[in-house]
């Protein structure tokens, strides 16, 4: 490959990198993408003996991303 074709090669990665990282920020500053966060937390005695006591904790999770969500179920 010419020294032309490696330069341009760079200079089109760079770009396409540099489109990306708007993209993303933009996607943040809009509000498209955002952190997850936990909306509630409740937690309740399940069981208790003589030798141990067992706590239950169930989380409600607010995920504003349109994609990349995995629904949990209880086990």
């Amino acid at each position: 490959m010419s020294r032309l074709g490696r330069l341009l090669s760079v200079r089109t990665v760079a770009i396409v990198l540099a489109g990306l990282g708007v993209t993303v920020g933009g996607a943040f500053a809009a509000g498209v993408l955002g952190v997850p966060s936990v909306v509630a937390v409740e937690n309740s005695f399940a069981g208790v003996s003589n030798e141990t006591t067992t706590i239950e904790t169930d989380l409600t999770v607010s995920n504003p991303n349109p994609v990349g969500g995995v629904s949990a179920t209880p086990r």
